[in-house]
């Protein structure tokens, strides 16, 4: 990553992270499947289909590897640096700190599956859209 320009990063990370978008549709698409066939849940199963097409049509974009292209699957800058301005040692040591009480006093309603599979895929989508990043792809 290092000695690389911005277009030369996303050139390089654009196939793994077409790939993930692939993978995480298709993840949800199984969880689809089985919510609406096997428990017979349709509503939930239409809901994470929705989810699974949203992740296949980042995966093209992701696939091309274009500045562009890859923009409209990236954390906004004006965000970046929010994040970056309120996160400091000590504010985002009390704060994971806090957020793990928080989640264990009412791990009844983290540990639903429903949650849990949202928490999932959120995470793992704040992941894919913050690799484009390249400071951030460093330290993953």
């Amino acid at each position: 990553m290092h000695g690389l320009s911005h277009a030369e990063f996303l050139d390089s990370i654009a196939s793994f992270l077409g790939t993930y978008y692939l993978l995480l549709g298709l993840m949800n698409a199984v969880a689809a499947f089985y919510l609406w066939q096997v428990l017979d849940k349709a509503r939930a199963g239409m809901v994470w289909l929705c989810v699974s097409l949203i992740f296949v049509m980042m995966s093209p974009l992701a696939y091309s590897g274009d500045m562009e292209m890859m923009r409209w699957i990236s954390v906004p800058g004006f965000i970046q640096n929010l994040v970056n301005y309120w996160t400091g040692p000590v504010t985002y040591s009390v704060g994971s700190l806090a957020v793990l009480i928080f989640m264990f006093i009412y791990r009844r309603f983290f540990t639903r599956p429903v949650v849990a599979w949202t928490m999932l895929n959120l995470t793992l989508a704040l992941m894919g859209v913050s690799v484009t990043h390249s400071y951030f792809a460093d330290i993953v």
